[in-house]
């Protein structure tokens, strides 16, 4: 797990007062997920070249995306009324999405001075959407690669993006290819489960593969 060094950014200073409260949301095991995660986002900012404002979005972005997860599903419900979030029927029967859309609107009520962007990655964290900007596409990899992840699909994921990174000369299309591949597995793994799809997963495939399509044309 990535923990503060000299070499990074001033900025995550500013962020070691919220760590208590998240361990004591997020419990032991989910904070380090966290903490991880927070650490890739650094990582991923530097390879894409983010400016110092929007990786300090993105990392704290990384802090907070979890910040709903240990709620239980009768939670999330309510806390989405105290929040004024309407959940479709959608939203409702995927459950793991839940926390990404009450995360988002903790987010903007008690962290408003961290901006849109970094509530706008929250929410899509986990389906993606369309139209993801660079922020939104790193957190959601970050989330999925990070180090600490041990189930196979995530380890296997996180090799062949830094295998591929290597030699990549277009490392934006890299990144969107491998969502797309990680999107594509989800729906599959959910497809053999049984369990239903978010719509926003399925539109966001086809906004990449609509994407990859139009950048194909032009060259």
């Amino acid at each position: 797990m990535r923990t503060t060094s000299t070499a990074d950014p001033a900025f995550v200073k500013k962020y070691a007062s919220l760590l208590p409260l998240l361990r004591e949301r997020e419990g032991e095991k989910r904070f380090a997920h966290t903490l991880a995660v927070a650490g890739e986002c650094l990582s991923l900012a530097a390879l894409f070249g983010l400016s110092e404002e929007k990786t300090e979005e993105l990392y704290a972005a990384g802090l907070l995306h979890d910040i709903t997860k240990n709620c239980g599903e009768a939670e999330q419900r309510a806390l989405a009324g105290s929040l004024g979030l309407s959940l479709t029927k959608e939203d409702l029967a995927s459950a793991p999405v839940l926390h990404a859309l009450t995360g988002a609107a903790l987010i903007r009520r008690d962290f408003p001075s961290s901006g849109p962007a970094v509530a706008n990655a929250v929410e899509a964290h986990t389906t993606g959407k369309p139209g993801m900007t660079l922020l939104d596409k790193l957190l959601f990899l970050a989330d999925t690669i990070e180090p600490t992840r041990k189930q196979t699909v995530c380890r296997a994921a996180r090799e062949r993006f830094y295998r591929a990174l290597e030699s990549a000369s277009d490392r934006p299309a890299l990144l969107d290819r491998t969502i797309l591949e990680l999107l594509e597995s989800t729906k599959a793994h959910l497809a053999e489960e049984g369990f239903p799809i978010h719509p926003l997963t399925q539109q966001t495939i086809d906004w990449l593969k609509q994407s990859r399509m139009e950048l194909q044309e032009r060259k």
